[in-house]
């Protein structure tokens, strides 16, 4: 279950909670294909980062995740305020949500 995502620089934090404990990846998405001055920045299929989490049972963690310069440039310029997560828990269990992205 994650909550608002956080970009301050070129990092992207995003807390997940687990009811249960659960280790997996965590892979971010723009939730649409971004324009910035007439031209396409970010694809929506463009992957923007994938990190790995652990969580322990009815706790949470911060997921942190090194964009480059670039996507992190585009993801500002563009007023982004949605991004799509896809949570692959074990091995075959994915989950996509959107998650709306904070500005710091």
């Amino acid at each position: 279950r994650p909550g608002t995502a956080t970009l301050r620089g070129r990092t992207l934090t995003l807390p997940i909670s687990c009811r249960r404990a659960c280790a997996g990846t965590a892979t971010v998405r723009v939730a649409r294909t971004v324009r910035v001055g007439g031209r396409t920045a970010l694809r929506q299929a463009r992957s923007l980062g994938r990190a790995s989490f652990r969580v322990r049972a009815d706790r949470s963690a911060s997921v942190r995740l090194r964009l480059a310069p670039s996507t992190a440039a585009a993801l500002r310029r563009a007023r982004v305020s949605t991004v799509r997560v896809d949570l692959r828990i074990g091995q075959s269990n994915v989950q996509t949500v959107r998650v709306s992205l904070r500005r710091r």
